[in-house]
């Protein structure tokens, strides 16, 4: 008997063709989209690893402020495993471009080739394989620095700069504007000029915990420190963000990516319960003969969830075939274009089109097999009557106006579960919309406030003692990375500590009690940890291993890092320093400064300019985002109005052979549709706002900067406007759809 009843089958999905076209259009494009790019991630976290393992990548570094000699050689011998020096000289590259050079490397950090060779002669130079795209360079080409020349012997990727960041630790990639490049040691010796930094790279003995390496690295930092050696610089491995970054971005886009597809999965999956509890209702009476003749409820409810997971199983499986054919290019692109990666072949992997095809697969039966177990626990004499309503009886709600607006009400309260999928699939597909629109002038406002909320125009960080500059036009500070203890979303967040002196000029509205341990922290700083005003914050200082206590006093105004500013000789007796220590000037002036003393050189103008490429980034992300959730919306209200009035199909026959001119007729039931949309696009602003603040706070959370989520009022709108077009154009499908009803129907009713 199953197979008789399965007949009907082709006939449902030939006869709503593109209601259900609709919903596996949805599935079939997140699919996709997502399966490439678990496909592409696996096999690039793949050769991430094998570039290190190839590369001889380092465990760690230490920057010296001059070369080391025998007493530090000694130490480095005795606390690690191998090193090799591995200096640097900074190269000024057209405008606002660095390339950063290095000498061939013969044991740590190898290069990988992707065209050409390493240099081996003075005028040669291989530089790094994504800025070279940026650029448009290739091998042959002359990169010119004042009167040298320099030809590209290759393109290559240092595995300890698999992300390109001038600063490490910056939110900003700079493949565009920053470089590492390789020359042959007669080639690097001949840029005699140039300002030198001295780092080491080093290997464990064996491998270690993070804790453990950590511990290793205070060793060497304290017994340099010890022979008054000064170490300016140093990070391990798994805190270098040069080497951690593309690791750390792959795994937080997969919770992302999960996250949307049971999110759209769990959309569709509804729509799916809307369309089957309205055809059981429909069908009760067939349904109740069924089981007067002997079919099993067991039998019905596989017949009914035979459609929604016909349509599903085709989705993933043609979605996981686009996936696996072309659709990856796309993903490996846009790895390739944001990060220097060693070559590595594209392996194709069962992970990606395994949890994909579970997941939408899994939730689609399970949530519409528990409703259709729900919908069909009634007799077959209830089937026959039509009487599905559950447990006791309900009290007509008295609905008062005109015909016409109580006739509207009542089709409001008919269609309440209809209404309430709908407002869920509006959020849902808002807030995609809202991501989309609002990065970019999110992102343009954390670059503004990075040159506009800086304490001075200027800001420098010395590697040691440094001449000596005139106070009246300068600020001395005592600066500090350090951790907090507390995490945010599993990781310690880095914080920049600045002590600043009494009476600073560039910091007279701060009231800074001399010795006191409090301080003023910026909005990030009390976001991320959930602090307020009052509060103490327990900080660590992995070089010195020393752990302190902050009272957070106020707000600073430097809202685009997370940094806190306290009293210098407070913050220098924590650190073990003498009371007049400094290492840093804030300045509304360019100050020369010998470039060989200097750690770092912050100029937010600079910062900016570094900060163009990912806007470009985002442009292209925007025409993706807003089709993808034009298309979701679309699917929504289409499928969902359109349930509506195949529900109301007799009723609006009724009207016609009553009398109703077409016009009332669809006043009755597309105004109703339109006011709660209307009204849903509203409501939808402030949750969406709530919603996006804490996607925000979720993507951005393995940045140490802090994106404040604040997005322009005007931007609501977009949604809204969107919305209620994409509305309208249904509308206009549904209007053509009512015209088409035969009164025929409601006739053979009446005779029935």
């Amino acid at each position: 008997m199953k197979r008789t009843i399965n007949k009907r089958i082709k006939r449902e999905l030939f006869s709503n063709f593109w209601k259900y076209f609709a919903i596996f259009m949805i599935i079939f494009a997140s699919v996709g989209g997502i399966s490439s790019f678990f496909i592409v991630q696996k096999s690039v976290k793949q050769g991430y690893e094998d570039s290190h393992k190839i590369g001889n990548v380092e465990d760690g570094q230490i920057s010296v402020a001059f070369p080391l000699e025998k007493e530090g050689l000694e130490i480095l011998e005795k606390n690690v495993g191998s090193y090799e020096k591995q200096f640097f000289k900074e190269l000024e590259y057209k405008k606002d471009k660095t390339i950063r050079v290095f000498e061939n490397r013969e044991h740590i950090n190898l290069p990988g080739v992707f065209e050409g060779k390493l240099p081996d002669k003075e005028n040669e130079i291989a530089i790094d394989r994504c800025f070279a795209e940026q650029n448009k360079l290739k091998t042959g080409d002359e990169i010119q620095w004042k009167e040298k020349k320099f030809v590209i012997s290759g393109l290559v990727a240092l595995p300890d700069y698999s992300c390109l960041q001038k600063s490490r630790g910056s939110l900003l990639i700079s493949n565009t504007n920053f470089c590492v490049a390789l020359m042959s040691k007669e080639g690097f010796a001949s840029l005699e000029d140039v300002v030198t930094s001295y780092t080491y790279a080093y290997r464990l003995k064996t491998m270690l915990s993070e804790k453990e390496q950590s511990e290793k690295f205070s060793t060497i930092f304290e017994q340099l420190s010890e022979k008054n050696i000064p170490v300016v610089d140093g990070i391990i491995k798994p805190l270098n963000s040069n080497i951690s970054y593309v690791k750390d971005d792959m795994s937080g886009d997969v919770p992302m990516m999960y996250t949307l597809l049971c999110l759209i999965t769990l959309v569709m999956a509804f729509i799916f319960t809307v369309i089957v509890k309205s055809t059981i209702e429909d069908e009760s009476p067939m349904i109740g003969t069924l089981l007067a003749l002997g079919y099993r409820k067991g039998e019905i409810i596989h017949h009914y969830l035979m459609i929604p997971m016909i349509v599903t199983i085709t989705a993933v499986i043609l979605g996981n075939f686009m996936a696996y054919g072309f659709m990856k290019q796309f993903y490996l692109r846009a790895y390739y274009d944001n990060f220097s990666l060693f070559p590595f072949e594209l392996e194709e992997n069962a992970y990606a089109g395994f949890f994909t095809s579970l997941i939408p697969i899994v939730l689609v039966f399970v949530i519409n097999y528990l409703v259709l177990v729900n919908k069909l626990k009634f007799s077959p004499l209830q089937f026959l009557r039509k009487d599905l309503k559950k447990y006791g009886k309900k009290t007509a709600s008295r609905v008062y106006g005109s015909f016409f607006q109580r006739y509207r009400m009542r089709v409001a309260l008919s269609n309440k579960m209809l209404y309430g999928v709908m407002f869920i699939g509006i959020i849902l597909v808002n807030l995609l919309l809202m991501f989309g629109l609002s990065f970019r002038p999110i992102f343009q406002t954390y670059l503004d406030q990075i040159g506009e909320n800086m304490p001075a125009k200027y800001q420098y960080i010395f590697r040691g003692p440094t001449t000596e500059i005139d106070t009246n036009k300068v600020d001395q500070f005592t600066y500090y990375q350090v951790e907090s203890k507390d995490e945010f979303f599993g990781k310690n967040l880095s914080i920049s500590i600045f002590g600043v002196p009494q009476n600073a000029k560039f910091f007279k509205s701060y009231e800074l009690k001399k010795n006191k341990i409090e301080g003023y922290a910026s909005e990030g700083v009390f976001v991320k940890l959930k602090a307020k005003i009052g509060d103490e914050i327990e900080l660590y200082d992995k070089y010195k291993g020393r752990n302190f206590k902050v009272k957070l006093v106020g707000k600073n105004n430097y809202t685009a890092t997370l940094a806190i500013y306290m009293d210098q000789t407070a913050l220098n007796i924590i650190m073990g320093e003498k009371e007049e220590f400094y290492n840093g000037y804030f300045s509304d002036e360019k100050l020369n400064i010998d470039k060989d003393m200097l750690l770092s050189e912050v100029n937010g103008n600079d910062i900016k300019k570094i900060g163009e490429q990912m806007l470009i980034y985002f442009k292209n992300l925007l025409p993706i985002v807003t089709s993808v959730a034009g298309a979701i919306y679309f699917v929504v209200i289409y499928v969902l109005s359109n349930l509506i009035i195949d529900r109301s199909s007799l009723s609006i026959c009724y009207l016609k052979i009553f009398g109703y001119t077409k016009k009332e007729i669809e006043n009755i039931y597309l105004d109703v549709t339109t006011w709660i949309i209307f009204i849903f696009q509203i409501l939808a602003i402030p949750v969406m706002r709530i919603l996006f603040k804490y996607c925000v706070l979720i993507s951005m959370s393995k940045f140490d900067g802090y994106i404040a989520p604040n997005i322009p009022w005007m931007i609501n709108f977009v949604p809204f406007f969107a919305g209620l077009c994409i509305y309208f154009a249904v509308r206009w499908l549904q209007m053509k759809k009512i015209q088409k009803k035969d009164m025929s129907e409601a006739l053979k009713e009446i005779a029935s």
